[in-house]
């Protein structure tokens, strides 16, 4: 299990310590926009559809890219089969901020339930895949639902 499936827990662990001060550290929206390209479109996307993806408003995801961009987490381009359109891509620097990100929230998971009996936290493992499984199967059934109309 990985921590960018728990994006309202990691808020819960974020709050026990200061961000700012923590090494590796992203921000839930530019975190979400970074993981999207890394995991799901390592080709890049577009404003619009990375809006969809990461459930951002365009100008929200605008002002986020720029943001990233200027820090050299990412890269806009020329769709090469569309030059009036721009494809963000993730930088190699961008990449390596997300694995350092992971390991960082990661570790804040796993002192969170540190304490707990092996086999309770195999069940907290356990019991958050289903309800992310569900969440996720109900999630892409009303994406379906919603373009077919």
């Amino acid at each position: 299990m990985s921590w960018t499936d728990l994006p309202d827990l990691t808020e819960l662990l974020l709050r026990r310590h200061k961000p700012e001060k923590i090494d590796g550290f992203i921000p839930t929206a530019p975190g979400k926009i970074l993981h999207q390209l890394q995991l799901v479109h390592p080709e890049g996307l577009g404003v619009k559809a990375l809006a969809q993806a990461v459930s951002l408003s365009p100008g929200a995801v605008s002002q986020t890219v720029q943001t990233l961009v200027d820090v050299g987490l990412i890269d806009r381009s020329t769709a090469p089969n569309d030059r009036r359109a721009v494809v963000i891509r993730l930088t190699d620097e961008g990449i390596r901020q997300i694995h350092r990100h992971e390991a960082m929230m990661n570790a804040l998971l796993e002192s969170l339930i540190a304490e707990a009996p092996p086999e309770d936290r195999a069940a907290f493992h356990r019991t958050l895949e289903l309800g992310l499984a569900k969440a996720r199967s109900e999630w892409s059934e009303r994406s379906t639902a919603a373009s077919s109309d």
